[in-house]
């Protein structure tokens, strides 16, 4: 199965406790592919991403974005650049 996901630092913690249950919820003989759209995630947070990911089965893939695409949207506290990412999902994932 594939997952698209996006965050920043603000948001690896609720983030990787989602991966958990989704991985522990979901065992498959095939690795599930975990997709991440990040711009301003640290390369630390990125590779605890990767680590957690991989100890749990799966491959982890990790797709920088130019966050200037979205510079006059909407943002607020709880509401970062990259919730936007996945509203152009398609333009930043390899295609197949």
């Amino acid at each position: 199965m594939n997952i698209l996901v996006s965050c920043n630092d603000n948001y690896l913690m609720p983030l990787e406790v989602m991966l958990k249950s989704f991985f522990d919820s979901n065992p498959s003989p095939i690795p599930h592919q975990i997709y991440m759209l990040r711009s301003a995630l640290s390369k630390e947070a990125d590779d605890d991403l990767r680590s957690v990911v991989t100890s749990l089965g799966g491959e982890y893939f990790s797709i920088l974005v130019d966050s200037s695409v979205f510079d006059g949207a909407d943002t607020k506290a709880y509401i970062s650049k990259e919730t936007y990412f996945r509203l152009m999902a398609a333009d930043f994932i390899p295609k197949e």
